[in-house]
């Protein structure tokens, strides 16, 4: 319940907590892998990884979902076209960790760590709903607002995932 308590604090930048206190609650959550959502709902849920505003919330989410088509050409006319199965289907999850506020900067190197194992994960949106089994393609990371220490203000990142074939 402390780790919970120190934890949600310093997700929310609470200035309560004593130096020692928030070096301990670092550590804290260091130690769990930044994955702990705390108090906050999760927004989806990929494998063990929960998007939330305490490890790495998102902004939006973009799915794309196509069809491949077989044609054969004919003399005079348009090409006859024959469905062959499900083309690719992909997410984009854009978000941004302030890591003075919420979310943490370790969890897209928890995400890069599940993309080079090399598994597929159950995505889960937010309100429970699953939706199969996703690879990690990408993860792309935009560090800015540096302060005078070298540490920054503001982490954009995009993870991409692709549908991985339920057989």
């Amino acid at each position: 319940m402390a780790i919970n308590l120190i934890s949600g604090a310093l997700a929310w930048g609470e200035s309560r907590l004593p130096v020692g206190g928030v070096a301990i609650a670092e550590t804290v959550n260091a130690i769990l892998g930044g994955g702990n959502s705390a108090n906050a709902p999760v927004m989806l849920m990929l494998g063990a990884f929960k998007f939330s505003l305490n490890t790495a919330p998102l902004t939006e989410m973009t799915r794309n979902t196509g069809a491949t088509w077989g044609s054969i050409p004919r003399m005079g006319q348009y090409d006859a076209m024959q469905f062959t199965g499900p083309g690719p289907d992909t997410l984009e999850i854009p978000g941004v960790i302030f890591p003075d506020m919420f979310g943490y900067a370790v969890a897209l190197d928890q995400l890069r760590a599940m993309m080079a194992a090399g598994n597929p994960y159950r995505l889960i949106l937010g309100d429970g709903s699953i939706i199969g089994q996703w690879v990690i393609t990408e993860i792309r990371e935009t560090k800015s607002n540096f302060k005078p220490d070298a540490n920054v203000r503001r982490i954009e990142f995009s993870v991409n995932l692709a549908k991985y074939a339920d057989i």
